[in-house]
């Protein structure tokens, strides 16, 4: 995927296209000669840099889907694994429950089994 802010060329097409739009125009002048502009008097003119280098925040959408854009396969598989994991604990859950009432089950009859045998042993 493409930064943002990168330069895309032109197709060949597009190239041919402008190149013939082009040749076809008339030549006008941009600026009409006949008006008069006042000229100024400033001999100084400013051709500095900005002195802010303060880099602009991005709008907190934008960095959402530059997130998701650049890191949608790590999202995919953790949810993967979340609903893998919450299935496992769940049928974890489900097998103690029926191993449970089986064990408690088995107790009771073999109490019932040693009671029985101490019983018939006096």
């Amino acid at each position: 995927m493409k930064k943002r802010g990168t330069y895309n060329g032109k197709t060949r097409q597009a190239k041919d296209y402008y190149a013939k739009t082009i040749k076809n125009q008339d030549y006008e002048p941009t600026v009409d000669e006949t008006i008069n502009f006042p000229e100024t008097d400033d001999v100084e003119k400013d051709f500095s840099l900005p002195k802010s280098t303060k880099k602009r925040k991005p709008k907190f959408k934008q960095v959402i889907i530059d997130h998701f854009n650049e890191n949608w396969l790590y999202w995919v598989v953790g949810i993967i694994c979340i609903v893998i994991f919450f299935y496992m604990v769940d049928a974890k859950v489900d097998i103690k429950g029926i191993d449970t009432r089986s064990v408690s089950e088995n107790r009771i009859e073999k109490g019932q089994e040693i009671i029985c045998y101490r019983n018939n042993k006096k």
